[in-house]
């Protein structure tokens, strides 16, 4: 996605700055056609982008509501996974 991005700067005869950091150099020269291919090709893997990251933590909430395993748990870090397992050990009877 940030060459697709960079491309169509370039190919809008736009001047790239990184973060206002520093100038980029063009990947190519003013070019229409090469400027809609950029900018359909960006906001497609804007899209795909969009869908995984939906996706992904659609299959998180899953696990962690349907199949009550564990996965959801693993991804603390290990010292709220500790607090967590103590909280729970002073429930149980």
């Amino acid at each position: 996605m940030p060459l697709s991005g960079w491309l169509y700067n370039s190919a809008s005869n736009f001047p790239l700055r990184w973060f206002g950091l520093f100038q980029v150099p063009a990947l190519s020269g003013r070019d229409p056609e090469l400027k809609a291919i950029a900018h359909d090709t960006h906001g497609t893997l804007f899209w795909v982008i969009v869908a995984l990251v939906l996706l992904h933590a659609g299959a998180a909430l899953w696990h962690h509501l349907v199949r009550r395993d564990e996965t959801l748990d693993r991804m603390l870090p290990a010292r709220l996974r500790r607090v967590k397992q103590a909280l729970q050990a002073e429930e149980r009877p």
